[in-house]
């Protein structure tokens, strides 16, 4: 197998510390100054690794999808209840 294929295959690593260009891409493409903007609002917690350099965790980015979907359902009036 040569290396495009390679690269082609690789799966993305389950690093749990991501860049604002990775962090953007889970959220859906968005463009990475959104992130940043979302950090400094409190939307979004950051973790400062040095003076010009952010990351955010995995868990934090997969919370706020969680969170923003249920919200949208409720404003919508599509929550289930399933207890």
């Amino acid at each position: 197998m040569d290396d495009s294929k390679k690269k082609a295959e690789k799966k993305p690593t389950g690093k749990s510390l991501l860049n604002l260009k990775e962090a953007a891409e889970m959220l859906g493409g968005v463009d990475p100054m959104t992130v940043r903007r979302m950090i400094k609002t409190g939307r979004l917690p950051g973790v400062k690794i040095h003076i010009k350099s952010v990351r955010v965790r995995r868990q934090d980015i997969e919370k706020y999808i969680s969170d923003e979907i249920v919200r949208w359902q409720i404003e919508n009036g599509t929550l289930i209840d399933i207890d």
